[in-house]
């Protein structure tokens, strides 16, 4: 009987040794995972701020766009009313001959033409 008692205290000895045993490597794998899992935490923080930074980039980049846009507008309003008035300026000369483009040619063949379609002089 002494002997099969201590072949049970020799079992549950052997038991509690593999559970230790077990125990240390379970508590190796929690530590490894809160490790790894503070390193996500890190991780998404960073993740969380460069979206951040992103998002601020991101809405200064669209105030420029729309200020942009807005000067873009003003422009080309300026210059249609530029062509506007530039054409209202404009005479038209049809069916009148001319062979150049310099300007004081033109002019003197225009003041010859008006004076002598208008009767001055």
């Amino acid at each position: 009987m002494v002997n099969s008692d201590e072949n049970k205290i020799d079992q549950l000895l052997k038991m509690m040794q593999y559970l230790t045993y077990e125990t240390q490597q379970l508590t190796t794998e929690v530590k490894g995972i809160k490790e790894e899992q503070r390193e996500y935490i890190n991780d998404l923080r960073e993740l969380k701020k460069e979206i951040n930074e992103f998002k601020q980039s991101n809405q200064q980049l669209k105030k420029e766009n729309d200020e942009m846009k807005q000067e873009l507008k003003i422009v080309k309003m300026k210059v249609e009313q530029f062509e506007k008035e530039r054409k209202a300026n404009n005479v038209i000369v049809q069916s009148l001959p001319m062979d150049t483009n310099n300007p004081n040619v033109v002019n003197e063949v225009m003041v010859n033409f008006v004076e002598r379609e208008l009767g001055i002089k």
